[in-house]
């Protein structure tokens, strides 16, 4: 039952058009440090991927091998990937805190999503549902889906020298 109302709720989600009007109010109106935080995580590990696609544009190398994530994030981003920062220890941890846009094949990262890196929508659309899931799941006594992720999280990029 509780999965069926789960999958309810992502699919109402995913059809809101206006994500800044949603019965009058934006759809992360409710949303806290947490919720930024992997919206943010989910933006830049998706155009990580599809920078990384257009920049090596080699067939044979589809996407980032796992132990170079650190380096290409660093690279791109100009900051750190810690997992540590979203309350886990390894980046196939963190990985499974937005298991709705990335994927692991092979030890290589790649991306679930098609849409264009422009359509910040979509990866609010899909924060917002994991929150409400997140927020069933905790109102149902489930602390394991409390999240333990530091301000860090947020931090913002170095000012190239």
């Amino acid at each position: 039952a509780v999965e069926k109302k789960e999958e309810e709720t992502k699919a109402d989600i995913m059809t809101v058009e206006d994500i800044l009007n949603v019965d009058g109010a934006p759809i992360f109106k409710e949303w806290e440090m947490e919720d930024w935080a992997l919206v943010q995580l989910r933006y830049e590990l998706f155009l990580m991927q599809v920078a990384f696609k257009k920049d090596v544009n080699d067939e044979e190398h589809p996407g980032i091998h796992e132990s170079n994530i650190g380096f290409y994030y660093s690279k791109y981003f100009r900051k750190q990937l810690n997992p540590k920062f979203f309350g886990v220890e390894t980046i196939a941890e963190l990985s499974a805190l937005v298991a709705d846009t990335v994927q692991w094949e092979a030890e290589i990262f790649g991306t679930l999503l098609t849409c264009e890196a422009s359509d910040l929508a979509m990866f609010t659309r899909l924060t917002e549902s994991c929150r409400r899931i997140r927020q069933r799941r905790l109102a149902a006594g489930d602390e394991s889906a409390r999240l333990k992720i530091e301000q860090l999280a947020l931090q913002q990029p170095v000012a190239a020298a």
